[in-house]
């Protein structure tokens, strides 16, 4: 995911690193920062020079996209915002 640091960030030290799941980090660390972005989702980013083992979780930015290609034919997709991708698996989890 592309991240902007300047929306948003959170320093993730290394006992906070260890202790997160693969499922969080699919799931935009929600818990970590999610309540700080736009989007409600975050992405690791850099690390935190001065801190060996720390990270930073910066907010994923709600970009929207131009494909570039020429099709002769309609090709249906569907791309959503991070925080509405994460309301749908969240529903569809829950049933």
């Amino acid at each position: 995911c592309s991240v902007d640091c300047a929306e948003g960030e959170v320093v993730l030290n290394a006992s906070r690193l260890d202790a997160l799941s693969r499922q969080d980090v699919l799931n935009g660390l929600v818990a970590a920062c999610g309540s700080r972005c736009a989007a409600g989702v975050c992405g690791l980013a850099g690390g935190v020079p001065p801190l060996p083992g720390a990270r930073r979780a910066c907010c994923a930015e709600d970009a929207r996209l131009d494909m570039g290609i020429t099709l002769p034919h309609p090709l249906p997709a569907a791309f959503l915002a991070p925080a509405a991708a994460h309301t749908l698996l969240s529903a569809a989890t829950a049933e």
